[in-house]
């Protein structure tokens, strides 16, 4: 996953889609959650979909701006809008199912 900071967070979500893993080094949960992502983040570029993680540390007015409440959050953008977003540790094939209905997965073996 690439990082991703405030000073380049727009820029790296602006085309097609993104999804972004807010996260925190504290977050045990968080760790967990980075780890499903690392491990699918092949299948995830496969499917057109650009992976980053972004510290709500240095990525605080991003995370503001989307109401990140809670960690680990992911969401989901097209062209540089959220569309949709999770929060709390989820299985791949929860994310591939969060996928679903914005994504075809099913022709990548999700």
């Amino acid at each position: 996953m690439i990082a991703v900071k405030d000073s380049d967070f727009s820029s790296q979500v602006m085309k097609g889609f993104s999804m972004v893993d807010f996260h925190s080094k504290a977050c045990a949960p968080c760790r967990a959650q980075g780890m499903v992502i690392d491990k699918m983040e092949k299948k995830l570029c496969e499917m057109g979909i650009k992976v980053f993680k972004a510290d709500v540390d240095e990525c605080r007015n991003a995370a503001t701006d989307l109401s990140v409440s809670a960690l680990p959050t992911v969401h989901l953008f097209k062209d540089g809008k959220s569309i949709k977003s999770f929060c709390g540790l989820k299985t791949q094939p929860q994310v591939m199912e969060f996928l679903s209905d914005v994504i075809a997965v099913e022709a990548y073996g999700g």
